[in-house]
This record gives C-alpha cells, structure tokens and sequence, in this order.
C-alpha cells in the first residue's frame, strides 16, 4: 500500500485489474493515480471527504526518505496544485521563516491544503522540492488540467514537464 495509514479511501494495487470499492457514505469523486518507478504499483482515490481526500493526496505522494512518484496521471490537477504551492511554500519558508496561514483564504478546500503544507514544512522543510526533483512530469486528464498545464508551461512557473496528456473531445 502506497498510502500510509489504514484509511478507508487509499487503494493501493500491484496490478491493473481495477479499484476495490470503498464505503458508499464517501461523498466526493476526485480520482488520482500516481505510478512507482520500476514497478506496476499504483494508487486511485475516489469517493471521499474534502478532507479525506486532502490527507491521502498527500500520502500518495509522501512515500518516505527518498521516495515518491516519478510520474503523475492527474485527473483535475490537485497533485500538480499540492506539489506547486508545496514548493512555493517552502520558498517563502526559507526566506523568512513564515509558514502557510490557512486562515489567509475563505476558500474551505484551499485551507485544508495550506494546514497539509504547514504540517509538511514543519517536519521536512524541503518535502516538496524532494518531490518536484523527482518527478519526470506530469500527465493531466481534463481539458480545463490540460489548458492550465500549458498555461503554466508558457509563463514558466511549470515546474515539471507535460507528459502525454489527454484532450477529451466530445
């Protein structure tokens, strides 16, 4: 299992033969797959709570001293988001020692994510930089990921490359 802890709504596989259900009280359908070097194993989230979803996003991405995925298959961009403000975090935290206030936004969701970077700076304050020097790219699902992606590409602030991304037409 790639995601640490016992929740209820990380599924880690060694194979591609489909997600195990989880608890049909779970509200939200966000999914995310990220993919292990050298190895089949993956991980897909779905039907959880802002919160829930949150603390495992950031699992799926923390796989220990050394660790993480070397490629993200983003649905939505939140991986690509986490990792982003997660860097730009630790920047500001290395100038001036300021970390992540979650009460700077009325935006419910992007407060829980400032607390998951506070949390994370305070026990590695290079958490996600690790991440972003790991990571060969990024692939995005969505039209709306894929446009953003490219947007960031152009202006420079993407800090990992576009890799195989999906245009959905319909």
């Amino acid at each position: 299992m790639v995601c640490r802890g016992k929740h209820p709504s990380c599924i880690g596989s060694k194979s591609s033969a489909g997600n195990q259900a989880t608890s049909s009280s779970m509200a939200r359908f966000r999914p995310l797959h990220l993919l292990r070097r050298d190895s089949g194993e993956f991980i897909s989230l779905f039907r959880e709570t802002l919160q829930e979803y949150w603390w495992c996003t950031e699992r799926s991405l923390d796989w220990g001293p050394g660790g993480g995925p070397d490629l993200i298959v983003d649905d939505g961009g939140d991986a690509t988001m986490l990792i982003h403000e997660g860097v730009k975090a630790e920047e500001e935290f290395a100038k001036s020692g300021k970390l992540p206030d979650p009460t700077s936004t009325d935006n419910a969701e992007f407060q829980i994510v400032l607390s998951i970077i506070k949390e994370g700076l305070q026990s590695d304050p290079l958490k996600y930089h690790k991440m972003k020097e790991r990571l060969v790219g990024v692939s995005e699902e969505t039209t709306t990921g894929v446009k953003r992606l490219y947007q960031m590409q152009a202006n420079g602030s993407l800090l990992f490359p576009i890799r195989g991304n999906h245009r959905r037409r319909r």
